[in-house]
């Protein structure tokens, strides 16, 4: 049975996401369930604290609330607008700290901006021979800081080029993966080769998804993170990766944020990231319809 812990008024503001926590889930429940629940010494002396007697019983105030936390169990008196908790200092504890990582989610979900990387693969040796070398490392590493310190949601789209991926930047991609997953973020990494192509050997992807992570192209990939509910226009999504156009709307990021931009409406907060690679306005298309020129 549980002893008195506290009451509202002298609630420590360290634990107030516990108590938050119990006024918000807090359920009905019979005064006799209530006191099966609770130390009799402690109850008794809460009831004489707030002046009942056997002439005005507690159970006769129609005033006070009986209430069960359903998801700790823990017990508590609503009185003239005052919750009275009975639990020990481990419980109260316990349920603080996991009111305090279902904040910081729920805060993640409410505020945090969802990176989508498109083929970082093409960032390599793609991008070496249409930037040059020097200029291909400099944009390649401006990204992979992004991913490095981006504390939000991840998406990776793959292509064929991603087993060129150098092995360092992998870790560094799965390990932004691991640390979304961590503060219960979204962390996918799917399948999108514009050209069709089928994932290599050695790939692998990421993610619950009832369409499967591979799909033909990166748009597809996109419609299926929609579909599958993974991204939606609550929050605001940064498309980066290769490739990307500011001038004739071209590229397999700019074919991404175009999609989602369709399918999420106009309300949706899309953007292409600054970083994300560029060819140079001058490079003329391979072909006219190649959605991933440079690739």
């Amino acid at each position: 049975m549980r002893p008195y812990f506290c009451n509202c008024v002298s609630w420590r503001p360290r634990l107030m996401p516990a108590l938050e926590a119990l006024i918000e889930r807090g359920e009905d429940i019979p005064s006799t369930e209530f006191r099966k629940l609770v130390r009799p010494s402690d109850m008794r002396q809460l009831e004489r604290d707030l002046g009942y007697d056997r002439t005005l019983t507690i159970e006769g105030d129609w005033a006070v609330r009986w209430k069960r936390d359903p998801v700790s169990g823990i017990p508590f008196i609503v009185h003239s607008a005052i919750e009275h908790v009975f639990a020990t200092p481990q419980e109260i504890e316990a349920l603080n700290e996991t009111a305090l990582e279902a904040d910081h989610r729920d805060r993640i979900v409410a505020d945090g901006t969802i990176l989508i990387l498109v083929h970082p693969g093409s960032m390599y040796g793609s991008a070496r021979m249409n930037l040059g070398k020097r200029e291909a490392d400099a944009a390649r590493d401006a990204v992979m800081e992004e991913v490095i310190t981006h504390e939000g949601g991840i998406v990776i789209i793959d292509g064929a080029l991603s087993d060129e991926i150098f092995p360092n930047d992998d870790r560094i991609l799965r390990g932004a993966l691991q640390a979304a997953a961590a503060r219960g973020d979204i962390a996918v990494r799917i399948w999108g080769d514009d050209s069709g192509e089928a994932p290599f050997a050695a790939w692998n992807g990421q993610g619950d998804l009832s369409a499967g992570l591979v799909h033909d192209g990166q748009v597809a990939a996109a419609r299926a993170l929609i579909d599958e509910g993974v991204l939606d226009g609550r929050r605001s999504i940064l498309v980066s990766g290769a490739w990307a156009s500011d001038i004739d709307d071209e590229g397999c990021v700019n074919s991404v944020a175009d999609e989602l931009r369709a399918r999420l409406g106009e309300s949706a907060k899309i953007k292409i990231a600054s970083g994300a690679l560029r060819l140079p306005p001058d490079e003329p298309d391979e072909e006219e319809d190649d959605p991933c020129p440079g690739n």
